[in-house]
């Protein structure tokens, strides 16, 4: 008897070890870290001296205002409305989530009449949206809006009051303004990777104005969120915004990024997304009023005569570049320098090798049919060789100033069957 007993207490321990394994295992992130928005200082561009006799295709002598580093702080809670807030470096390669909250209101006030008793009193409708971003390569992300989105402070009808406590989304108060319920089957809430989602929301709140408005971080590991609040403790797993916005920001890091251009006539996404994790684009795709060096495009004139083949990123020095090209097999074909480019040795901010791209890498691939070259350029470092075949999200090398660069950052450009094209047109 004894002997059964112990085999099976041996079988339970071993299931709870699985169960354990499998959990560690699962595909689904959790964001556990604490969210931060990043927000750079205002950084200068570089300026031309527009002298006569650039108007003949020949490049004047240029002024060149270097780059300055970056100087970001970050707010640790109350983030302002509408910023992106990442949250926790985890799954993928490291980007994590990205959460940002937006356009508050509150309607009402509301008769309400309390269960059990002859007692009504007053309430109001808080209504906001949230939107997820699922910035991994690899990893889902579910999202659990009735667990994860509260309001946890207001300010009472006074205008001075500020009352703290966790009022939670409703279905009664999404029926009491007429917003559509939410679909809270799993399917609808788990974040591929790459992938946004918003919701509108609604709770009921016990005063006129919303204050703060909170996002649980990992609701499988809040058990109460009244406790939290009563023992001082959501730091821990909750992000904070405040109901107001913050305009002092001159740009913000952000997961995402809209083109401009016109889209290839394919129409289709040849690229996963974004090259660097953090998205900051100081110069994109097209003509430009700034000196690039390439007067040759027939559509760029007057104002905007330089021509500029890709998109500009700021960095830091180091930061990793990734290959986001969406194909089985990339071929590099190059990972040097750029000994043909022009000198710029003379440039405020170039860090050898002083010559064009300075390092930089070039890749092919057949994407759905179409050929692709991709460009990484004025990195400091690299992470492959030429003709080695890469994957799909591997580092590609080290952010940098080298070659024709004013400050560190990376120049990214695309051709398509052999035309150069905006790399956000053939982005997700």
């Amino acid at each position: 008897m004894k002997r059964q007993q112990m085999t099976l207490y041996i079988i339970f321990v071993l299931l709870v070890l699985l169960a354990a394994i499998l959990a560690c295992n699962t595909t689904n992130m959790r964001a556990k870290e604490m969210p931060v928005w990043t927000c750079p200082t205002s950084i200068p561009p570089a300026t031309h001296t527009m002298e006569p006799g650039w108007e003949t295709l020949t490049p004047p002598p240029a002024t060149y205002t270097p780059w300055p580093t970056s100087t970001p702080y970050q707010l640790m809670s109350d983030f302002p409305l509408g910023k992106h807030v990442k949250i926790g470096g985890v799954g993928g390669i490291g980007f994590g989530i990205w959460v940002w909250i937006d356009n508050v209101s509150v309607s009402g006030p509301f008769q309400y009449e309390k269960p059990q008793t002859d007692e009504t009193s007053l309430r109001w409708v808080a209504q906001w949206d949230v939107t997820v971003e699922n910035s991994s390569f690899t990893s889902q992300y579910e999202v659990y809006p009735f667990a994860q989105f509260y309001v946890f402070e207001v300010i009472e009808a006074d205008g001075h009051t500020y009352t703290t406590g966790a009022w939670g989304i409703s279905s009664e108060a999404h029926d009491e303004i007429s917003i559509p319920p939410l679909d809270v089957t799993t399917q609808a809430n788990v974040l591929q990777p790459r992938a946004i989602h918003s919701y509108t929301v609604a709770a009921y709140i016990p005063a006129p104005e919303v204050w703060r408005i909170g996002y649980v971080l990992d609701p499988l590991d809040t058990a109460d969120v009244e406790e939290m609040l009563e023992h001082n403790t959501l730091g821990s797993n909750v992000g904070i915004w405040k109901n107001q916005y913050d305009d002092t920001c001159v740009g913000e890091i952000t997961p995402g990024g809209e083109g401009t251009g016109t889209p290839p006539d394919t129409g289709e996404e040849l690229l996963l997304g974004h090259p660097v994790g953090n998205v900051y684009i100081i110069r994109g795709f097209g003509c430009s009023s700034e000196f690039t060096g390439d007067l040759s495009h027939p559509e760029c004139d007057g104002k905007t005569p330089w021509w500029h083949n890709g998109i500009d990123y700021v960095l830091t020095v180091g930061s990793p570049t990734y290959n986001v090209i969406d194909a089985d097999q990339t071929v590099i074909q190059h990972a040097g320098d750029n000994p043909g480019g022009p000198d710029c040795s003379d440039m405020e901010g170039s860090q050898p090798p002083h010559n064009g791209y300075g390092n930089y890498v070039k890749a092919t691939a057949t994407v759905n049919g179409h050929n692709l070259q991709v460009w990484w350029a004025h990195l400091s470092a690299f992470s492959v060789n030429a003709g080695e075949i890469v994957e799909r999200n591997d580092v590609v090398g080290s952010i940098g100033s080298t070659g024709c660069s004013t400050g560190s950052h990376l120049h990214f450009a695309v051709r398509v069957d052999s035309v150069e094209v905006d790399p956000l047109t053939i982005m997700p």
